[in-house]
């Protein structure tokens, strides 16, 4: 999901295979700014090949996930554009 500043949005499967890939692409670059031999600088190569990415994205995904119900400790309470809004309980 991305906060677009106002509320969560969902984003695509694409997008978080791009930031992926963009993040193995940056971990390559520190390690050869670094202090990486060329073996360390290949395994992190073999890691930009979209089977692979898949496979982190996977692996990741089940980590990451949250049940919508743990967002809302509170449902008394409801976020509007301008404060929040107290709810009675009935």
């Amino acid at each position: 999901m991305k906060y677009d500043g106002r509320r969560w949005k969902d984003v695509g499967d694409e997008i978080v295979f791009n930031v992926l890939r963009k993040a193995v692409i940056e971990l390559h670059r520190d390690r050869a700014n670094g202090e990486a031999d060329v073996a360390e600088l290949r395994k992190i190569d073999g890691l930009l090949s979209t089977g692979r990415i898949r496979a982190i994205q996977t692996v990741a995904k089940s980590f990451l996930a949250v049940e919508a119900a743990e967002f809302d400790h509170q449902p008394d309470l409801m976020n509007v554009r301008n404060g929040v809004v107290d709810l009675p309980a009935s």
